[in-house]
């Protein structure tokens, strides 16, 4: 997950303002709320309630964080995500479409085709058609 200042609040959108020490214990104030509403919690869900955790991650909070199909997958199987991959292939462009074919045909020469994400599990699986 990534923790950008809310505009006008703590800064511009992209970085925090710290030019005072008042904004300064703002913006720590900010971040550490944010994170123990957010990673704090989801660490103390996942401890109480493993499975429940990952599937609230994948129905909940799924755009929230940076989640993984193959991780969601790996704990509540690939039935489980089917609806998630086929949602995000379908809303892929059409250039996008046309490298998902080009990738199964061989082309790795975008970076999606060579590391860890979403998309490449999408196609190395055939769970977005």
């Amino acid at each position: 997950m990534k923790y950008h200042p809310k505009k006008d609040k703590q800064g511009d959108g992209y970085w925090f303002d710290i030019s005072t020490e008042k904004k300064l214990l703002d913006v720590y104030k900010d971040l550490n709320d944010r994170i123990q509403a957010t990673a704090v919690q989801l660490a103390l869900d996942f401890e109480s309630d493993f499975i429940g955790a990952t599937e609230r991650l994948l129905s909940e909070h799924f755009e929230d964080y940076n989640v993984r199909l193959d991780f969601i997958a790996d704990i509540l199987g690939t039935d489980a995500i089917k609806g998630k991959a086929k949602e995000i292939y379908d809303n892929l462009s059409d250039e996008y479409k046309r490298q998902v074919s080009d990738y199964k045909n061989g082309d790795r020469s975008k970076s999606w085709m060579i590391n860890r994400s979403n998309l490449k599990y999408i196609a190395d699986n055939n769970l977005g058609e």
